[in-house]
């Protein structure tokens, strides 16, 4: 028999951990001195203690080494399945990694900021307000939420998805009434009329102000309009969408940029713009009137 202090130096775990084992059944000693309560190994444990040393510096949870030892479940199953879990945990990480390089270095070298003149433009969208949770310690979706990170992007991944589908219902609705949708398209975040929330609007631009006739009954408490009034612009170009995964929450640094130079509390004014080139490429804008 083995003392515990001789049973960790031969099996690799520490007199801790073997008292952790014991209490939650994992590995149990030969015997327990009922007076002293000194645990002793015999050597035939050696062999599963030493498996048990190894399943956990793989990363296997006390929970699925126990069943490996006790052989509920194929080790070559499990073993496989851990696996695939830490690649795809690897994978996240070296993602984020990636995506955190990217985001610090547009910090370190702010986005450029440029102007231009704009006509009155018609509007028409849908409004759908965002679920508790989003916007979370009072953090604006536009600011401080992964919309941001990614603008548009992956904002409200439910609330996107409704609103996509209930613009396209109006979009379609407008064109059977042939009324002309011109202009770009956009989303953005604003507080609720009752102040209580946030909301999310996709909107699109119109060659002339909606009519009242125009809107499908059944959209008439989500649909918005209204017109843009001539302004200047100040805009920032994102080129190709940053595409992020939702760990990171930090603003985009084109939005760092641009409500660094107008002001965190016109937040509610910045509209995410697609844009076309002349060779048909989309791109992305940031975009708040200043005038």
């Amino acid at each position: 028999m083995l003392n515990i202090g001789e049973f960790a130096r031969t099996t690799g775990l520490t007199v801790k951990a073997l008292r952790y084992y014991d209490e939650k059944d994992v590995l149990a000693p030969a015997r327990t001195d009922p007076f002293t309560g000194y645990r002793s190994y015999g050597t035939e444990q050696i062999r599963p203690a030493a498996a048990l040393s190894v399943l956990r510096s793989m990363g296997l949870s006390t929970a699925a080494a126990k069943r490996v030892l006790e052989a509920e479940e194929s080790p070559d199953e499990l073993l496989d399945r851990h696996r695939r879990e830490v690649l795809a945990e690897r994978e996240r990480q070296d993602r984020i990694w990636e995506e955190g390089r990217a985001m610090l270095e547009g910090y370190a070298s702010p986005c450029a900021l440029q102007e231009r003149e704009a006509a009155p433009l018609p509007w028409v969208g849908i409004a759908v307000p965002l679920p508790d949770g989003e916007g979370e310690d009072g953090a604006h979706p536009a600011t401080g939420d992964s919309a941001a990170a990614d603008p548009g992007a992956k904002a409200a991944a439910g609330s996107g998805r409704e609103a996509d589908t209930q613009l396209e219902l109006l979009l379609s609705a407008l064109s059977a009434r042939e009324a002309a949708v011109t202009g770009p398209s956009w989303s953005s975040f604003r507080s609720a009329a009752d102040g209580a929330g946030v909301e999310m609007v996709l909107a699109v631009g119109l060659a002339q102000p909606l009519r009242p006739e125009d809107v499908p009954g059944g959209l008439v408490d989500s649909v918005v309009s209204g017109v843009l009034p001539a302004r200047t612009e100040q805009f920032v170009r994102l080129g190709p969408v940053l595409e992020l995964g939702p760990e990171l929450t930090a603003p985009h640094p084109g939005m760092v940029a641009l409500l660094t130079a107008a002001g965190a509390d016109r937040a509610d004014h910045v509209r995410q713009t697609l844009v076309f080139g002349a060779d048909g490429e989309s791109c992305a804008e940031l975009v708040i009137d200043v005038h």
